[in-house]
């Protein structure tokens, strides 16, 4: 059972990718084909992925975002994570060493 979705808002030079639930083995490749081709249709500006819904993530979910973030490189397209501080997601980004080659924004919550 798939227990992830992810879903674009687009405005020009800048597209917001909302990722939530589980990033695994099973959903991993797929998100990364899925942020391949936004990456294609944007071009040029910026990828924001909000992983503020994210409750899970391995390491297939951990290739996808590397992965998206090197062609976003390649392709001159700025790629900022949105994270929750204190979060499983935003540990597992530090446990796994590869925080600090991302350019991290806070998430902000209302109220």
């Amino acid at each position: 059972m798939d227990l992830s979705n992810w879903w674009a808002e687009h405005e020009p030079g800048r597209t917001t990718v909302a990722v939530t639930g589980e990033i695994d083995l099973e959903s991993g490749p797929r998100l990364r084909e899925f942020l391949a081709s936004e990456l294609t249709q944007l071009h040029a500006g910026l990828l924001l992925l909000d992983t503020g819904g994210v409750t899970f993530c391995d390491s297939s979910g951990l290739q996808a975002f590397v992965a998206t973030l090197r062609r976003a490189k390649l392709l001159g397209i700025e790629l900022v994570l949105q994270v929750e501080d204190g979060s499983r997601f935003a540990r597992f980004l530090e446990l796994a060493g590869v925080a600090d080659l991302f350019t991290l924004e806070p998430i902000r919550t209302s109220g």
